[in-house]
């Protein structure tokens, strides 16, 4: 016996549904990324106190953590560019 594949329709978004979702994600954004940056800075101050004389490393150690960091930087940088640049460019003349 076939199976009947059932066709479903969506109903058509509105501009103020969309709106409105919109200003959602706005709002889970700044909510999600004041905590995480926070995280991120208490940690980064964290591997700032390995830097006192209760410590000892070398400069390669130094560098290999500092390179670290800012390749991770790097890469959350080009993430956002990657996204403003996805957005669609309308041509006028």
């Amino acid at each position: 016996m076939a199976e009947s594949k059932k066709l479903t329709v969506k109903a058509p978004v509105s501009d103020a549904d969309k709106a409105k979702r919109a200003a959602e994600k706005a709002s889970k954004f700044i909510e999600v990324a004041q905590k995480r940056v926070a995280k991120a800075i208490q940690s980064v101050r964290l591997i700032g106190n390995l830097a006192t004389p209760n410590y000892l490393y070398t400069p390669e150690q130094v560098d290999k953590i500092i390179s670290g960091l800012q390749a991770e930087v790097d890469t959350i940088y080009e993430a956002f560019k990657a996204k403003k640049s996805k957005e669609k460019v309308i041509f006028t003349l």
